[in-house]
């Protein structure tokens, strides 16, 4: 098949001649793709594709720009793809939310006061703050003014948004409230009747949690970038979830690539011996093979 050249610059007609000059060229404008645009979408399957070649850039732009929930699924895909299985887990239990027997990080534990709603003879009641010690005793151990959130954390962005709309907290019920307002009514003998239990958190607790679950993001990709070659786009297994351990968990040194080199050369080193040893073997044998050959000619 012939090449076809489409011309740099559109000839024209001279004016001076009567002639009429070659059809118009058409030019066309290649549009270098933003940086931003990492997703393919296919309008007829509706699929989409992340180029695995920017999700660490991916990762840090969503989180720089606070959009947690983003970020934590391109962490999902990253721990797939480098087969983490420790990144993959903290970032599905942020997604989906923390089980009452999972272990709950810390920057999900915050303060908020105990308060009460309700009525007696003379005025109504609301928000009073309260102490632990006026619950019953046999609350107490489970319910303080401390919460651990275990929400999702596109739940948790809902909740910081509806706290900002009503005036600036949320109302958030201790476990068996009904129950421990239940008992507090019949153990009340003055009149006091309580409607409800909660916690008062403030919006901008919550606002905390999904800040520091965008700069752990952050923190993570610039941890695995530590560990990563320059022309490497996917850090090894053992470099994400070595990552998880230093940001998350702070159990480990700080990831540098002299690390990674040393890895590399020891598993290298060990494969250049096993060849070194083959080498050996197979030259000992066609040094036994010349031998047997020279002796039955000099036989």
């Amino acid at each position: 098949m012939p090449s076809v050249r489409l011309p740099t610059k559109p000839e024209q007609a001279n004016p001076g001649q009567g002639a009429i000059g070659p059809p118009a060229t058409t030019c066309f404008t290649l549009k270098r793709r933003s940086s931003a645009d990492h997703h393919q979408r296919d309008h007829i399957t509706g699929s989409v594709t992340v180029k695995s070649s920017s999700l660490l850039d991916q990762i840090e732009s969503n989180a720089l720009e606070g959009n947690a929930v983003k970020a934590l699924r391109l962490c999902v895909t990253l721990g797939g793809r480098a087969r983490s299985s420790e990144l993959r887990t903290w970032a599905s239990q942020e997604l989906q939310g923390y089980d009452n027997d999972a272990e709950l990080p810390e920057y999900r534990i915050i303060g908020a006061p105990l308060c009460i709603d309700g009525t007696n003879f003379h005025w109504k009641i609301t928000g009073q703050q309260i102490s632990p010690f006026d619950l019953p005793e046999f609350v107490r151990d489970d319910i303080s003014e401390t919460i651990e959130l275990r929400h999702s954390l596109p739940a948790l962005v809902d909740m910081a948004k509806s706290a900002e709309s009503d005036d600036g907290s949320l109302k958030l019920m201790p476990p068996a409230a009904t129950t421990v307002v239940s008992y507090m009514n019949t153990a009340n003998r003055n009149g006091d009747n309580i409607s409800s239990l909660y916690w008062s958190v403030a919006s901008v607790s919550i606002k905390e949690v999904i800040e520091r679950v965008c700069t752990i993001a952050v923190e993570l990709a610039s941890e695995m970038r530590a560990g990563m070659y320059k022309d490497q786009t996917i850090p090894s297994s053992e470099v994400a979830s070595q990552a998880v351990e230093v940001v998350i968990r702070g159990d480990n040194n700080r990831i540098e690539l002299r690390d990674v080199q040393q890895l590399g050369a020891h598993t290298q080193g060990d494969g250049i011996g096993k060849r070194r040893k083959i080498e050996i073997v197979t030259a000992a044998l066609g040094m036994v093979v010349a031998l047997i050959y020279a002796l039955t000619r000099f036989l």
